[in-house]
C-alpha cells in the first residue's frame, strides 16, 4: 500500500509494477484457457442452436459479472448478429435453475478467487438437469477454471476478459454452423478465416483459440 502524500514518481512506479505483474498473470491465464474456452464455446453454440439458454449468477460483487455476461449475449455488440437468450438469475439461482434448467441450457457461476461453495452446489443441481456447467472459478463443472490470482481485482478483470471472448467465440461457431447451411453473411470482417470455404470444425477451433490469445495480448498492450 502507498502512504498518504506519496510522490507522483513513486505512484507511477507502483502502478507500473502492478500492471506488469497483472500482464504476466493475464498472458499465462489466457494462453492456458484459449483452447478449453474455444471447446466450451463450440458446445455452447450447439446448445444455443438447440434452443438452450445461458443462466448466469453470482453473489455480491460477482453478481455484476453475471449481469455483464448476460447483456453481452442478449444485446449483441457485433452488428448483424442475433441476440442469444441469457438471463442473470443471481437473485435466486437455486430456485431458477431447479425450475427452468433443461438439457439444452448452460449455467455459469461467478465467484471470488477461492470460489463459492453454495453456487457450486447450484451448478451441480443444474448439471443433474442436463445443463452444461461453467464454474468461474471452480473445480467441478463441465468447464471449470481455477482463479489465476488471489488479487480480487485481477481475478475479476481476467474472468471478465474471458466473458468477452466467450461471447465473440460463440458467435464465431454459430457463424461456422450457418456457413455449412449456406448462410455466408457474417463475421469475416473480424475473423478473416471465416471468409474462406467452410473449414473442418477442428480447424475453426484452432483459429478461435488463436484469436482468444490475440485478444489477451491486446488487453496487455492496452
Amino acid at each position: 500500500m502507498l502512504a498518504y502524500g506519496t510522490s507522483a514518481q513513486a505512484l507511477q512506479a507502483f502502478l507500473r509494477k502492478r500492471i506488469l505483474a497483472r500482464n504476466a498473470v493475464c498472458e499465462q491465464f489466457i494462453d492456458a484457457q484459449a483452447t478449453p474456452l474455444a471447446r466450451a464455446c463450440r458446445e455452447m453454440a450447439a446448445r444455443f442452436v438447440a434452443g438452450g439458454r445461458l443462466l448466469a449468477f453470482g453473489r455480491g460483487a460477482y453478481a455484476t459479472d453475471a449481469m455483464h455476461v448476460s447483456v453481452e449475449f442478449i444485446h449483441p455488440v457485433i452488428v448483424g448478429k442475433r441476440a442469444l437468450p441469457a438471463m442473470d438469475v443471481s437473485m435466486a439461482p437455486q430456485a431458477w435453475t431447479q425450475t427452468i434448467a433443461n438439457e439444452h441450457d448452460m449455467a455459469i457461476a461467478f465467484g471470488p478467487p477461492r470460489g463459492d461453495a453454495d453456487l457450486n452446489a447450484v451448478l451441480l443441481a443444474a448439471r443433474a438437469r442436463g445443463a452444461m456447467t461453467i464454474a468461474w472459478p471452480g473445480a467441478d463443472a463441465d468447464y471449470a477454471v481455477t482463479s489465476p490470482s488471489d488479487d480480487a481485482h485481477v481475478h475479476q478483470e481476467l474472468f471478465e476478459l474471458l466473458g468477452h471472448t466467450m461471447y465473440e467465440s460463440v458467435q464465431v461457431f454459430l457463424e461456422h454452423l450457418s456457413r455449412h447451411e449456406g448462410d455466408h453473411e457474417g463475421l469475416g470482417f473480424l475473423y478473416p478465416f471465416l471468409e474462406n470455404a467452410p473449414q473442418p470444425e477442428e480447424d475453426v477451433l484452432g483459429e478461435v483459440a488463436a484469436s482468444i490469445r490475440m485478444k489477451g495480448a491486446d488487453a496487455n498492450a492496452l
